[in-house]
């Protein structure tokens, strides 16, 4: 399968993320040990890098990881939305080409 019109997919990492709580061998009354990974502090980065495969599978634009930015506010970090502006600029920007090629040749 192949996407008919340009997709790019923005995703955060390298944001420390609880993955897993459990009772150590201490037993119920003691504090949870606590593992941390790396991943954008909501989703599994298994996950991402799932995401990432099917877009390289159906031919997606881009996919493009912003480190140190969570999935909660990669839409409100100004680095994130100068990069999002910009890349749906460059798509809008090919679209009109390819308009303008067709109209013109």
């Amino acid at each position: 399968m192949t996407s008919k019109f340009p997709i790019t997919c923005i995703i955060g990492n390298d944001i420390r993320t609880l993955e897993t709580l459990f009772h150590g061998e201490n037993g119920f009354d003691k504090q949870l040990n606590i593992v941390y990974r790396d991943r954008d502090g909501t989703i599994r980065m298994a996950s991402l890098v799932a995401i990432e495969k099917l877009c390289k599978k159906i031919n997606l634009s881009r996919v493009e990881r912003i480190g140190g930015i969570s999935h909660t506010l990669i839409l409100q970090n100004d680095t994130t939305l100068v990069e999002i502006t910009l890349e749906i600029s460059s798509i809008n920007s090919d679209a009109i080409s390819i308009v303008v090629w067709r109209v013109f040749f």
